[in-house]
């Protein structure tokens, strides 16, 4: 991981969103509609070093959505649209001398991602959120920087994704576990020279 401006309370964010998957691996895996579990990107919330651009504006998450007709005993409730994330993984990188003006152009599939500490199929999280957990995304943007002679330059890429919690309960009444699904919406560039 190449990210510069990294601090300790993004670092706390992104420990937050894996505690919540109940897992430590950086791994980001896509399920069909199974009923597994996947494994959630690491995420950070952008800080002001970083450039955040958006490919799509935010999905209102439906009211009263339906349950999938799956036979589901567990119940998808109260999602709530929890904000910007950017996942960890460079997606692409650009680097070079200065002086010089850097350029980094993006164009990449990202697929959605969802975790839960509970096992719920796919389809009632796609319902419940309002898109498919299980699609791709083409999340794509440009950024540039100037560096000034004698210094090396640097831009990361990576995914930017609008993060949305909820929680498990079972149909009668008793809340079985959490869990979180992150639709890529852009691209977060962490630019910077040395």
């Amino acid at each position: 991981m190449k990210l510069k401006s990294l601090t300790a309370a993004t670092l706390a964010v992104a420990a937050l969103s894996i505690a919540m998957s109940g897992t430590a691996s950086a791994t980001s895996t896509t399920s069909a509609d199974s009923g597994q579990n996947v494994t959630a990107p690491q995420l950070f919330t952008p800080g002001s070093s970083i450039a955040v651009k958006r490919n799509a504006p935010v999905s209102t998450v439906p009211q009263n959505a339906p349950t999938a007709a799956d036979g589901s005993v567990a119940v998808i409730k109260n999602v709530k649209y929890a904000g910007e994330q950017c996942g960890t993984s460079s997606i692409q990188h650009s680097t070079g001398t200065g002086p010089s003006t850097l350029t980094i152009s993006v164009s990449k599939a990202v697929a959605a991602t969802w975790s839960s500490d509970i096992t719920v199929s796919a389809g009632d999280v796609s319902v419940k959120v309002g898109f498919s957990v299980t699609k791709t995304f083409t999340v794509m943007d440009s950024d540039a920087l100037q560096i000034p002679k004698g210094k090396y330059g640097y831009i990361y890429a990576y995914p930017l994704y609008d993060l949305y919690t909820f929680e498990v309960w079972s149909n009668f009444g008793t809340r079985l576990g959490r869990g979180a699904a992150e639709r890529p919406v852009g691209v977060c560039f962490d630019a910077y020279y040395n």
